[in-house]
């Protein structure tokens, strides 16, 4: 027995529990209910095999290893679960990929509840200290929850690459706190030897619990906000610009960098050396609230923008962020200047003519008199709008 290694199983377990309820509160953000799995397997693990050593009993300790390993086996699964939804991942989870995940994870079960009969899971060497050796099925598992594992990890990697740099901090989190278990659940299955008397890869799962604890209180990991933002932003064919309280660039959407990477515009850059051309913007910034600003960049073609600025306040009613959102009006400001110039040749044209100018529909109906000589006029205009021509002259 080993009161000192229950009693710090016992605590992992409560962490965990405690990440797994978080997490549940959270249940309608992506990847909140597989989050919560992960947490309660990992804690079946810890508790079950905490009870272990709590007996000396053989046939109670094989009886606390078993059940460990529904604990064990739901991990990986979860993991990978997990990291699909909250990426977004195009790889889809299907009820039918779903069952096929759930074969190996029975017949695991079903070679660990009888292998007292065959061995055919802990084999020859069981070892009653031990979750990390065992026969044939044991060293089948083991391959299948790493493949598992890193695809998760292969999953969240790319995610990280592809997204926005305040939901990168979010992703890098949650992929630390997946390889701190991993890696030594590696290392202990392939370097264990006859002296190691127990598995630490459980107290590995206290330091990932802190770490998802972390995310939670400061990059707000399932906030529904934040998840949508990331999904919104990437696909905006609107610039966006983040800027921190200092004013310098913490983020940038793909379009903002597009837009703005040509004037020195970096993560970390100031906004008053990246706008110092457009001082419209740096006033709005120093009035500390909500601003509409019409500017003009001009690079191969000159493109007009309507720039909303949006601060973000904190708790303490001091700004944390700046939002600034560059929406292209280039198109809607060459239509004014058309449609202006065709106004005034129209008006030009009026001008310059002596005669009654009606202008009719398609069927011949008058929609507008425009007496440019009004000493010629053919009748009073308000009794021609809305006849037809067979209805004046009938």
């Amino acid at each position: 027995m080993n009161y000192v290694l229950a009693n710090g199983l016992i605590v992992i377990t409560f962490v965990c529990l405690s990440l797994a309820v978080i997490a549940w509160l959270h249940k309608k953000a992506p990847g909140a209910k597989a989050l919560s799995a992960i947490m309660v397997s990992l804690a079946i693990w810890s508790f079950m095999y905490a009870m272990r050593w709590l007996t000396e009993d053989p046939d109670t300790i094989r009886l606390w290893l078993n059940l460990a390993f529904f604990g064990i086996l739901l991990a990986p699964p979860s993991m990978l679960i997990f990291a699909s939804q909250f990426s977004n991942s195009k790889f889809t989870l299907s009820p039918r990929v779903l069952l096929l995940f759930a074969i190996e994870p029975a017949l695991s079960l079903i070679f660990i509840w009888t292998d007292a009969g065959n061995g055919f899971f802990y084999g020859s060497g069981y070892d009653p200290n031990s979750l990390l050796s065992g026969g044939t099925w044991f060293w089948v598992n083991v391959l299948y929850s790493f493949i598992l594992m890193v695809f998760s990890v292969i999953i969240l990697a790319r995610y990280t690459r592809s997204v926005t740099n305040l939901i990168r901090k979010q992703t890098i989190m949650i992929l630390t706190g997946y390889l701190i278990p991993i890696i030594t659940c590696a290392v202990e299955v392939l370097l264990t030897n006859d002296a190691t008397e127990f598995d630490i890869t459980p107290f590995t799962f206290l330091g990932s619990g802190i770490l998802v604890i972390f995310s939670f209180i400061r990059y707000q990991l399932f906030d529904i906000t934040s998840i949508g933002y990331a999904r919104l932003v990437e696909i905006s064919q609107d610039a966006l610009v983040v800027l921190g309280p200092d004013l310098r660039i913490i983020d940038m959407n793909p379009a903002g960098e597009n837009l703005l990477t040509p004037f020195g515009a970096a993560i970390g850059k100031n906004a008053v050396e990246v706008f110092a051309n457009w001082p419209s913007i740096l006033t709005s910034l120093d009035g500390a609230q909500e601003a509409i600003a019409f500017i003009k960049i001009n690079g191969s073609v000159r493109r007009d923008f309507d720039l909303s600025i949006i601060p973000q306040t904190n708790r303490n009613s001091t700004i944390g962020v700046w939002f600034l959102l560059f929406h292209d009006i280039t198109y809607l400001k060459q239509t004014e200047y058309a449609l202006t110039a065709s106004e005034n040749k129209i008006r030009s044209l009026f001008d310059a003519i002596t005669d009654n100018v009606l202008v009719l529909d398609r069927d011949g109906r008058y929609l507008e008199i425009a007496p440019t000589n009004q000493g010629a006029e053919i009748r009073d205009p308000l009794h021609l709008i809305g006849k037809t021509v067979h209805d004046v002259f009938a």
